[in-house]
C-alpha cells in the first residue's frame, strides 16, 4: 500500500560502550519528507567465462530527512557541539563526534486510516547541507534543511523494522514504537 507523508520522527541514542539504546527518545516534529536509499553490492562468481552465481547484499542505507527547520540545538543533538552557557551560542568543531541512533517514524497509508511504522537502526548523521538566498522579487523563497544519515546493519544484520497498523498482531509493538527501537526492549 502507498504511503502519504511522515510524522513523529524520533531518535534514540545508541551507546557503543553498553551496547544499549538510551531510555530518552527525542522527537522532531517538523519533517517534510524522508528518503531511504539502500546501498547494495553485487559480486559475480564465474567459471570458464560463464557466470555461475550472482551474490548481492546490503552494505549500508542512506536516510535523507528534509525538514522545514532544524534548530542549532537539534543539529547539536545529532552532531555534537558546544553551547556557551552565558550567551547560548553553539559552536561546531571538527572534533565533535556524531551520535549513533535509531530513527523511527510513522507514515499514513493511502487508505488514510492506517499507518506504517518504520525503525532504522544504527544511523549516524553527516553535516547538514545549508543554503541561503536573498528575497526573490515577488515573495520569499524559504530554504529547507536536509540532514543525511548513513545507517549500517546491527550486529545481527538487521537494519530496518516495519509494521502496518492494520496488522492484527501489531497493536503491542505500535503502542511502544517510540519508547525504544523494536527488538531492543530495555531490561527491567
Amino acid at each position: 500500500m502507498a504511503t502519504v507523508g511522515c510524522r513523529h520522527l524520533t531518535a534514540i541514542k545508541w551507546d557503543e560502550t553498553t551496547k544499549k539504546y538510551d531510555k530518552t527518545p527525542k522527537t522532531f516534529e517538523v519533517v517534510k519528507s524522508i528518503d531511504i536509499t539502500p546501498t547494495t553490492y553485487e559480486s559475480k562468481n564465474t567459471y570458464s567465462d560463464a557466470v555461475q552465481e550472482v551474490v548481492t547484499g546490503l552494505s549500508s542505507v542512506e536516510v535523507a530527512i528534509n525538514t522545514a527547520d532544524l534548530t542549532p540545538e537539534e543539529i547539536m543533538y545529532f552532531l555534537g557541539g558546544t553551547q556557551d552557557e552565558t550567551t547560548g551560542v553553539i559552536t561546531f568543531s571538527v572534533k565533535d563526534k556524531p551520535i549513533t541512533c535509531a530513527l523511527m517514524f510513522e507514515s499514513l497509508l493511502s487508505d488514510q486510516e492506517n499507518s506504517r511504522y518504520t525503525c532504522i537502526y544504527r544511523c549516524k548523521a553527516q553535516q547538514p547541507k545549508e543554503s541561503y538566498k536573498s528575497k526573490i522579487e515577488n515573495g520569499v523563497e524559504f530554504q529547507d534543511k536536509q540532514i543525511v544519515f548513513t545507517c549500517i546493519p546491527d550486529e545481527t544484520g538487521k537494519y530496518k523494522a516495519q509494521i502496518d497498523s492494520p496488522n492484527s498482531k501489531a497493536a503491542e509493538a505500535i503502542k511502544k514504537w517510540y519508547e525504544y527501537p523494536f527488538g531492543y526492549a530495555p531490561e527491567a
